[in-house]
C-alpha cells in the first residue's frame, strides 16, 4: 500500500468480508493497521466500494510539486533549517542518490550567500569609514584645535594661557 495519493489521508481498497474490521497495512500510522469501510459515491448499485483508512500521506510539507513549493524548499535548504530531514524525505521518495543535489546546493548555496553577506557588510563598513575620513580631513584643514577650542566657549589664545597656568602649578607646587 505504500503510494498513497496526494491528499490528506490516503485510504487501501479491502473487501466486503473485511468491512467494520482491522486489515493488516504494514507501515501504517495506526499501528500497521487500517479499518475497512463502506463509502458510496451515490445512492446507485455498484457505486459503493469497501476502503480502509491507512492514515495521513506521507507527502511532506517540503517538496518539489510545484513552484512555490520547489521556492519555499530550496530557501529552506539554504538557511539550513531541517535541511536533513528534506533530504531524507527526497530519499525515500526517489533514490538515495538525492543526496548528491542536497549536499551540493548546501554547499554551493551556503558559500553563496556567506560571500553575498560579506560583500553587503564590506560595502557599508566602507562607506562608514570613508565618510569619517572625509570628516577628519576637513578638521585638519581648518586648524581642528582652535575650532574645538572656539566651540567650547574660548579663544586659542585663552588655551594657551591655559596651558602655562597647570605648567606652573605643576612646576610650583
Amino acid at each position: 500500500w505504500g503510494d498513497c495519493p496526494n491528499h490528506f489521508y490516503c485510504y487501501l481498497p479491502c473487501s466486503d468480508s473485511q468491512n467494520g474490521t482491522w486489515v493488516d497495512a504494514p507501515g501504517s500510522f495506526y499501528n500497521g493497521l487500517a479499518y475497512c469501510e463502506h463509502f458510496c459515491a451515490s445512492a446507485e448499485e455498484g457505486g459503493c466500494e469497501y476502503l480502509a483508512m491507512v492514515g495521513k500521506s506521507q507527502v511532506p510539507r517540503a517538496n518539489f510539486d510545484n513552484l512555490l513549493w520547489a521556492m519555499f524548499t530550496v530557501f529552506q535548504l539554504l538557511t539550513g533549517e531541517n535541511w536533513n530531514n528534506i533530504m531524507y524525505d527526497s530519499m525515500r521518495t526517489t533514490t538515495p542518490w538525492a543526496s548528491l543535489y542536497y549536499i551540493v546546493v548546501i554547499l554551493l548555496g551556503t558559500y553563496l550567500v556567506f560571500n553575498l553577506f560579506i560583500a553587503i557588510l564590506l560595502d557599508n563598513l566602507t562607506g562608514v569609514f570613508s565618510s569619517d575620513t572625509q570628516d577628519d580631513d576637513d578638521d585638519d584643514d581648518d586648524g581642528g584645535d582652535k575650532k574645538q577650542e572656539q566651540q567650547r566657549g574660548g579663544s586659542p589664545d585663552a588655551a594657551d594661557a591655559r596651558r602655562r597656568r597647570t605648567t606652573q602649578t605643576e612646576v610650583g607646587g
